[in-house]
């Protein structure tokens, strides 16, 4: 039964991931905020879910809490390809960010 509670939990956060994703395509950058953080309540180990808040976070100018969510999404451990990528991009852009700013 734990798994199905688990299970359950994870199919949630995939959903708040995904309606997030359908607000931030509408420019409702607020909303979808909302979604991912309610998608790693559910899920707190999910990669995609802190590298997608932490897009939201950069496009709404909170840069602080945008790399710390990039940083949280590297720091993840759930395997599977999307996840591999979400800690991957979110690797890029901490790099893309921290030579921008030694540039400056």
């Amino acid at each position: 039964m734990h798994t199905d509670v688990d299970s359950t939990k994870l199919e949630r956060a995939q959903e708040c991931l995904d309606r997030g994703l359908i607000l931030a395509i509408f420019g409702e950058a607020a909303e979808a905020t909302r979604f991912y953080r309610k998608a790693l309540l559910l899920d707190p180990n999910n990669a995609l879910g802190h590298y997608m808040l932490g897009l939201a976070l950069m496009n709404q100018g909170d840069t602080d809490d945008a790399i710390e969510q990039l940083q949280e999404a590297k720091h993840t451990t759930r395997d599977g390809s999307r996840y591999e990528w979400a800690r991957a991009e979110a690797e890029r852009l901490l790099t893309d960010h921290s030579v921008r700013n030694r540039a400056s």
